[in-house]
């Protein structure tokens, strides 16, 4: 499995969102942590930090999919 690693800067949220889409696993997590970050969006738990080892968000899923529903 190869990761993206380009900076959040170098990506509107369209190509985020599409990379997002069809991403899987840890890759698909980071994706959605760049995302949140990136617009400011609301965490599950307040002052997480995520951790390479992720495999869930830190940020809501539904807001993840209604910023890409609308990117």
């Amino acid at each position: 499995m190869s990761f993206l690693l380009v900076a959040p800067s170098a990506l509107g949220n369209l190509e985020l969102c599409a990379q997002w889409r069809s991403a899987r696993g840890a890759e698909k997590t980071s994706l959605a942590n760049r995302l949140g970050a990136g617009n400011g969006l609301t965490k599950n738990t307040k002052l997480a930090e995520a951790q390479p080892s992720d495999i869930n968000s830190l940020y809501r899923i539904p807001d993840i999919q209604r910023l890409c529903r609308n990117s």
